[in-house]
């Protein structure tokens, strides 16, 4: 995509591709456990030799994200290939224990590693849909506090620029809502290969306060700086002492902040599929499995917020209908439904 500098790095890659073929295609049959741990152990440093030095090499990864930018008729083929290549980086970040690579993906947020997901999650491949989704689930896995943190400061950036009232659909979290949203209408061979179920575990991640903290949930939860080309700017680290109620129950401020941001931007649009509920969409719910998946996700996304989010989610269940709709649930055949509702 873009050339590699260091010669000494892309011949430890080519070594550990040769090395990865000759233990799964080779000496499959013929390994040894001996062996095999000995090819394990040389794949193992070298994938550690190979991600610290992208996450160093600022000048590298700020050419590769910013093809990002480009507007070209022909980018787009190059923009996918961005995606592939972060899509293989992030996998093998994810075969290395977090204490070898902490701090990657913050490195690589500061160098315009979230610019990928606007791209990615709007593509009409859905291998390069997938592929952005894998490496935002990545992303979460390791540092669920920097997920949380560009997000709100997007929203915010987005409020900034164009008001209160308009944020759109262009942020992540518009994003991820809005695959929730339209799943909520197709039918089954409409579906994605899983995006939306997936789109919705980052969403059900991202708002569970219930998870013990990992090594990106500390309150130092702003995502690294001015990676993104997006915006200018971001909170600044202090500021916000764990003095409110919020914090007094072990929730960080930054992290009131992003349900306090969720709730009122985002929350009654992920909800629409309960709204529309009534004794003509029931039928088209039993037949379908994805229609049926989106309205129990939506449903037990309701359970875990009224029970762990207090009065932001009574708040919204009191100021709308959306219980009129959901106990009609219980005239669906199928049961995994009607429990989802009861609860």
């Amino acid at each position: 995509i873009t050339p590699i500098e260091s010669a000494a790095v892309e011949a430890k890659i080519n070594q550990t591709s040769h090395l990865i073929f000759l233990r799964d295609i080779v000496l499959t049959n013929i390994l040894d456990d001996e062996l095999q741990g000995m090819l394990g152990s040389l794949i193992f440093l070298r994938h550690i030799e190979i991600i610290k030095h992208f996450q160093q090499d600022q000048h590298y990864m700020k050419r590769l994200f910013r093809i990002l930018g480009l507007e070209s008729a022909d980018s787009v083929e190059q923009k996918r290939d961005v995606v592939t290549f972060m899509h293989q980086f992030c996998s093998i970040v994810k075969m290395i224990p977090p204490t070898y690579c902490s701090g990657v993906y913050r490195s690589l947020s500061q160098y315009g590693l979230f610019n990928l997901f606007r791209f990615a999650l709007q593509d009409d491949d859905k291998r390069i849909k997938q592929a952005g989704v894998e490496i935002l689930g990545s992303v979460l896995a390791q540092d669920r506090a920097l997920v949380r943190s560009f997000a709100l400061d997007q929203v915010k950036h987005q409020q900034s620029q164009h008001g209160e009232g308009s944020i759109g659909n262009q942020t992540l979290l518009g994003l991820l809502v809005d695959s929730i949203r339209k799943a909520g209408g197709m039918n089954d061979g409409e579906e994605e290969g899983g995006i939306h179920s997936q789109c919705g575990d980052i969403i059900r991640v991202l708002l569970d306060t219930t998870v013990s903290a990992g090594a990106g949930d500390s309150n130092s939860n702003n995502y690294g700086g001015n990676g993104s080309d997006e915006f200018e700017g971001s909170q600044k680290n202090g500021e916000n002492k764990d003095k409110s109620p919020q914090a007094k129950k072990g929730m960080d401020v930054e992290t009131a902040e992003f349900l306090e941001c969720f709730y009122s931007k985002y929350m009654a649009e992920m909800m629409r599929p309960l709204f529309v509920i009534d004794e003509a969409t029931i039928p088209k719910i039993d037949a379908s499995r994805l229609r049926a998946w989106v309205v129990q996700f939506l449903c037990e996304i309701l359970t875990l917020s009224v029970t762990h989010h207090s009065c932001r989610s009574r708040y919204f269940v009191f100021s709308s209908d959306v219980v009129d709709h959901i106990v009609k649930l219980f005239s669906c055949k199928r049961k995994e439904l009607k429990l989802a509702a009861l609860r």
